[in-house]
């Protein structure tokens, strides 16, 4: 009789055992790492939500934030073209997540505007193109390289000589191109990502 009370209390210790075993197991699952981000690629301008730690309060830093910025839950966000060590934290606990941001490029396809507006930035003198003159700007636009770039590097209004301003039939802008003595920033549309090119255009086509 006894020995079958020991053997009952065994068997109920045993079942004890592996559910608390159990339980530590799920437990620590709940704080452990989900790693499978930890080398991010993203362009610039481009938003990603990193996962490091479950069901936990993380704390999120980035190492260069001149290049991606993080927000406190966890949003990264590329700035300019380069390489970022972004840090989730709990406790003694790190994750380190290397995001490579590479560049955001724009092709010019102005095939919806019907006329362009061009002001001398210099003497105030506007002229208006149609037609033809629309494809030769294109085709010359693409000849140079934009990417996307941060607002916060917006030329200075001085540097700029020319404002190209394409619209569509119904007057609708379709974009914005200011050209400079060093480059060129091209504005989609009022609501669009700026683009600019590391160098400027020989626009002698469009003299007035």
């Amino acid at each position: 009789m006894l020995s079958q009370i020991i053997n009952r209390k065994t068997k109920m210790y045993n079942v004890l055992f592996v559910l608390v075993l159990v339980m530590s197991f799920t437990f620590l699952k709940t704080d452990v790492a989900l790693a499978r981000d930890k080398k991010v690629v993203i362009k610039v301008g481009k938003t990603k939500k990193l996962h490091a730690f479950k069901n936990v309060k993380v704390k999120w830093k980035s190492r260069n934030p001149q290049i991606v910025s993080v927000s406190r839950k966890g949003q990264i966000k590329a700035k300019k073209k380069g390489t970022a060590r972004v840090v989730a934290k709990i406790k003694n606990k790190e994750r380190v997540f290397i995001v490579k941001v590479s560049n955001s490029y724009y092709k010019a396809d102005y095939k919806m505007a019907s006329r362009m507006v061009v002001r001398n930035l210099s003497n105030g003198k506007t002229k208006e193109f149609v037609g033809n003159d629309i494809q030769v700007f294109q085709d010359r636009i693409n000849q140079c390289k934009f990417y996307r770039y941060y607002p916060s590097k917006r030329a200075a209004a001085g540097s700029l000589c020319y404002m190209f301003s394409l619209y569509d039939q119904n007057d609708k802008l379709v974009a914005s191109i200011s050209v400079g003595n060093k480059q060129i920033v091209i504005n989609k549309d009022s609501s669009a990502d700026d683009y600019a090119s590391g160098k400027t255009l020989k626009i002698k086509e469009f003299k007035f």
